[in-house]
């Protein structure tokens, strides 16, 4: 929880949203209790918008399953603060869709 403060801690603006803090530091503790220990992390993937607004994806290893963290950041003039944070279990289906979608580009190839 330590880590959602120090993510939330440089923004003048967060006073607006205590009750989203509140209720991110929350949920991220049932989600430790409903998918169990937290085990490591990888960096998925990276997108800009702007060089102003980017959206930054890691999966998380926990002992049940694994969990998506999406981190979107943003800068007005030269300090970069955090616009939201997301999280979600719902990896099972966009594996599928992207396993499926590399044997459809196999097939074209040797075909």
């Amino acid at each position: 929880m330590a880590a959602v403060e120090m993510l939330f801690f440089n923004d003048p603006w967060i006073a607006l949203k205590s009750d989203s803090i509140h209720k991110t530091k929350s949920q991220l503790r049932d989600i430790e209790n409903l998918l169990g220990n937290y085990n490591s992390s990888i960096f998925v993937d990276q997108a800009a918008l702007t060089n102003r607004f980017v959206q930054v994806t890691y999966l998380a290893f926990f002992d049940r399953k694994p969990a998506r963290f999406e981190f979107q950041f943003y800068r007005a003039k030269e300090k970069w603060k955090i616009h939201s944070l997301t999280f979600d279990t719902d990896v099972d289906e966009e594996l599928k869709l992207g396993a499926r979608t590399k044997i459809a580009k196999l097939r074209a190839i040797t075909n």
